[in-house]
């Protein structure tokens, strides 16, 4: 017979074979579908919020945002510096990517970063299934289609912090131990893991923070029903815990907020945007395209083609895969049928679960009567559909679980697995094709063009960028997205920047009173600052900045560079 060591040392053994055959999937699927950027050494992304983004890990890189500590970006907002902890900013999510940025290179290791937090993502999602009683082959199985689910290529470094979901499988055992009798019962090791585990897992979203403490506090109802005080003392527990962790990682937020004020400025908020980005639910189930016509066509033909335009958008990416969505309905299904006929045996967690998830997330459900109230933070909540997806997967293991011939197992989940990899990596549209390209012929113009820049200024030059752009979300102008003036910033390292100032704050006033100002004006004020250079982003002006350019250059400013995007005009001296 084998001793305990050994049984520890066997099991070690085989769980560690399902992690490593989980991250072989996950890499070869996922680095199959960005080979381009790999092969090129380019970013996932190179447009929209994935600039900023980029520029919060550069700025992590240089130390300027490191977790629990006020961001100040020496190189931007010049002749200051950034100070970007007027809003709840997990530093922590920009600072582990720098851990691979500084010996893979920067924009790779931004890349291999996002590869690693989706197979994070999958082991996860298989220990948290071993924990709820899954079998090893459909935890494994299920944990694949969960870290490449079409949420994780709809995210990628362009919303980092949603990319990392590994912590939703965690959070939603977590809330699993904390349910019914043997939440009650649970163990004092287990609850101070738990804690731990919460503790942890909230410095990264808040969004899967917020449903989380939704879901254990929902556990806890049923405890103060049963008037169970270790199991109310249990999920009260865990939900400080959770607090504990979201305060740590914007401690100095509140610190801003209470040494400078409170911005309100800094972030724009309204119901409108909770009808836009909320969650609708025939997104779950109809992908907007896939790679089977047929599927498509129909998804198209009587939805996503008819969607008003007023709430197209983000929403519209919350297809969660077909695996996913079927054992989503059979849990639904089976537990409105169970609840129906009356049946003593209790509704399994999940389905309670996903009722609760559907309620507070659905257009016009919870999130949106809060919003009626004022509390408008969570304006995205088409975001929990990784959720959803969670709770199907997961059920999905219970129900192979229940196999008892270990052959036919894993024959399911050799059918299973193929199958859903095929249905949940997605098809790219022409018109994202074409985007894509754009945006990777801009990555390399840049890579070109802004190091020759700074080898032409002096080290240390300050560089005012035009248009003027408030920050953060302000909308593109023209052709130029926003938070396009972090592009030179990406492409340097010992030139300052301009952009970057917190609107509603005291550094961005100056650079307000230059609209509208004669350029003669506005070079004085610049040299005044110590500017050296002017940067005009030729994509915000119908005619190219030409006429911003030649009114500089009429001041007295010297052309010393210029490319299809870019003019960059030396300030004279004196």
């Amino acid at each position: 017979m084998e001793t305990t060591s050994e049984k520890c040392r066997h099991g070690i053994l085989i769980h560690g074979a399902y992690v490593v055959l989980i991250i072989a999937i996950v890499l070869t699927a996922f680095c199959g579908f960005y080979k381009a950027d790999f092969a090129q050494d380019q970013p996932l992304s190179y447009d929209g919020d994935s600039l900023v983004v980029l520029a919060s890990i550069r700025a992590a890189e240089e130390g300027g945002m490191l977790p629990f500590l006020p961001v100040r970006i020496q190189r931007l907002n010049a002749p200051a510096e950034a100070w970007w902890s007027d809003a709840p900013i997990s530093e922590l999510v920009y600072w582990l990517p720098t851990l691979l940025t500084r010996f893979l290179g920067f924009f790779p290791g931004t890349s291999w970063f996002v590869a690693l937090m989706l197979c994070a993502a999958g082991i996860a999602f298989y220990f948290s299934a071993i924990a709820m009683r899954g079998a090893r082959v459909p935890s494994a199985t299920m944990g694949v289609l969960f870290a490449l689910l079409p949420y994780a290529f709809v995210r990628n470094i362009e919303h980092l912090t949603l990319t990392l979901y590994f912590v939703v499988p965690v959070y939603i055992c977590s809330a699993w131990n904390m349910w019914g009798e043997e939440g009650a019962r649970c163990s004092n090791q287990r609850i101070a893991l738990l804690c731990v585990l919460a503790v942890l897992a909230s410095m990264f979203n808040p969004y899967y923070w917020a449903m989380f403490l939704i879901l254990v506090a929902f556990a806890g109802v049923g405890h103060v029903t049963n008037l169970s005080w270790r199991g109310i003392a249990a999920c009260a527990l865990l939900g400080f815990s959770a607090w504990v962790g979201f305060l740590l990682q914007n401690l100095d937020t509140f610190y801003f907020r209470w040494t400078e004020g409170v911005n309100n400025a800094v972030i724009s908020r309204d119901l409108w945007w909770m009808v836009k980005f909320g969650l609708y639910l025939p997104d779950l189930l109809l992908p907007s395209t896939h790679r089977i016509a047929w599927l498509e066509q129909l998804s198209g033909q009587n939805y996503h083609w008819k969607i008003p335009i007023p709430i197209q958008g983000e929403s519209q990416t919350a297809y969660i895969g077909m695996v996913a969505a079927l054992f989503l309905v059979i849990l639904i299904i089976g537990g409105f049928v169970g609840a129906s006929a009356g049946r003593r045996k209790p509704m399994h967690p999940f389905f309670w679960f996903a009722l609760v998830v559907f309620g507070f997330a659905v257009v016009g459900g919870l999130n949106y009567f809060a919003g009626a109230f004022g509390f408008q933070m969570l304006r995205a909540s088409n975001r929990y559909s990784i959720y959803l997806a969670a709770l199907g997967l997961f059920y999905g293991v219970m129900l192979i679980s229940r196999i008892r011939k270990p052959v036919v197992m894993t024959a399911v989940c050799a059918l299973i697995l193929p199958l859903g990899i095929y249905d949940q990596i997605p098809k790219v549209p022409e018109w994202l094709k074409s985007q894509r390209a754009a945006a990777a012929e801009r990555f390399r113009m840049d890579r070109e063009f802004f190091p020759r820049m700074e080898g032409v200024l002096p080290p240390g030059s300050e560089v005012f960028q035009l248009p003027r752009m408030p920050f953060p979300e302000n909308g593109p102008i023209l052709n130029m997205g926003d938070y396009e003036h972090f592009r030179p910033y990406l492409h340097t390292k010992n030139l300052k920047f301009s952009y970057g100032a917190v609107k509603g704050r005291k550094h961005a006033f100056w650079q307000e009173d230059l609209d509208n100002k004669p350029s003669a004006e506005v070079i004085g004020e610049l040299k005044k600052r110590n500017f050296g250079a002017i940067l005009i982003n030729r994509r915000a002006y119908a005619d190219s900045g030409n006429g911003t350019s030649g009114g500089f250059l009429q001041a007295g400013c010297r052309e010393i560079m210029r490319n299809s995007d870019f003019v960059v005009l030396e300030i004279p001296k004196g």
